[in-house]
């Protein structure tokens, strides 16, 4: 007989998000273990800024139990909360009314034997503290950024003290907490040291179905004579095109005739200073096509000749712990990598060991001398390095699998 397993999830797929990619490559491979029957509580379709994509079907395999709770939440509703009463949206998120419906749970699902959550949004990991209290049962808490030593959140005084509040009731809870970066565990051993006997790492995983996939296609669609650069996913905040647009200026100046044979494509989500950056900008090689499927973004990278990655500032090198997981999206389909992040980052120290170049945030010029080098020479960008098996979704299913019989047995 299947143990049960309550994967608790607001990022869960057919949404498209970095995080519901993530949560349902995990899910695929677990599922596939005779050991656990799934049972999903995530968000109802529509869900604010997780769109629905038929792409992602296939990874819910199995899955046929399901909670799925309304979060009725739309944009200009958020905004007009921002500019009244902004503590709301903070208190952990904007998603708040999901965990506020944890009874719908518990009233559909009566026996459970163990609880995984994955977050972000927060409000999964609050629904998720509240059904451990509720079922009693083992809980595994994924983080996959950091909470409140998150260099990226800029909460204020009262909200900060609810997420201290928070976090420290969920970690104490918790049975095993879960991050994606060594980093970010050695960040929380030394806030709570006292529990660190419960930290490991679950890093972003690669579907290896995708290698398949990549093998069976040519190795490139880009125009003969032309370098196809593709970046793919989200700008906002401290992650911004500013640097990578200020490089190809000071290129354009002086290149033209070289720039002809250049092509760059931005696709994914941007905020409204991003935005401005492809609106006022005057290079016509440079193009933002909007948000993809995921489908559509794993085609854009296999016609591309660079990767493209962009990682947010964070002046605190000791809680640079962030791996983006397009990193291993870009990996697998075995092109060379371009990467804009801080100096000794976890983005860096990848990038280098998987086919790839890394510049910091105040090399424009850096940058765009070397691009001038690959349109004189695209020898530079040849070569393919075999992706390490410790990213691969099987691999890291299995050993999550192996973590919950330990747990389940008592060990």
């Amino acid at each position: 007989m299947k143990n049960k397993v309550l994967f608790v999830s607001i990022a869960f797929p057919p949404k498209n998000d970095p995080e519901c990619i993530q949560a349902g490559r995990y899910l695929y491979y677990l599922q596939k273990k005779d050991a656990w029957e799934i049972i999903s509580v995530t968000s109802a379709i529509p869900t604010l800024f997780m769109p629905y994509d038929k792409s992602l079907e296939p990874y819910l395999g199995q899955v046929k139990r399901k909670v799925e709770i309304k979060v009725p939440e739309n944009k200009y509703t958020n905004f007009l909360i921002r500019k009244i009463n902004p503590h709301i949206l903070e208190r952990p998120d904007s998603k708040f009314l999901f965990h506020l419906q944890w009874k719908k749970v518990t009233k559909s699902i009566k026996n459970i034997d163990i609880i995984y959550s994955r977050s972000f949004p927060l409000s999964s990991t609050i629904m998720a503290y509240k059904l451990k209290k509720r079922y009693n049962v083992p809980w595994v808490m994924h983080l996959s950024d950091p909470w409140c030593e998150s260099p990226l959140s800029h909460y204020s005084n009262k909200s900060l003290a609810y997420h201290e509040k928070w976090e420290k009731l969920c970690f104490n809870e918790a049975d095993i907490i879960s991050f994606t970066t060594k980093r970010a565990l050695e960040l929380y051993a030394f806030k709570f040291p006292d529990l660190k006997h419960k930290f490991k790492v679950f890093p972003n995983v690669y579907d290896p179905n995708e290698i398949i996939i990549r093998n069976s296609l040519s190795e490139s669609h880009t125009k003969a004579n032309t370098l196809k650069i593709v970046y793919t996913g989200g700008l906002a905040n401290t992650r911004t095109a500013e640097v990578f647009i200020n490089a190809l200026n000071l290129l354009s100046i002086q290149e033209q005739e070289l720039l002809s044979k250049l092509e760059i494509i931005f696709a994914g989500d941007m905020d409204a200073y991003n935005r401005g950056l492809f609106e006022h900008n005057k290079l016509n090689f440079l193009n933002h096509v909007g948000v993809l499927t995921s489908k559509e973004a794993n085609k854009l990278q296999m016609e591309a000749d660079i990767l493209l990655v962009i990682d947010s500032k964070i002046k605190d090198a000791r809680k640079n712990v962030f791996f983006p997981s397009k990193l291993l999206d870009y990996a697998i389909k075995g092109k060379f990598i371009l990467g804009i992040t801080e100096a000794n980052s976890p983005t860096e120290e990848f990038i280098v060991k998987n086919n790839g170049i890394a510049f910091s945030f105040k090399d424009e010029r850096a940058i765009a001398d070397w691009i001038k080098k690959v349109l004189s020479d695209n020898s530079l960008i040849k070569g393919q390095k075999k992706i390490d098996r410790y990213f691969s979704a099987e691999e890291q299913s299995n050993e999550l699998s192996q973590l919950f019989k330990q747990l389940l047995d008592g060990k």
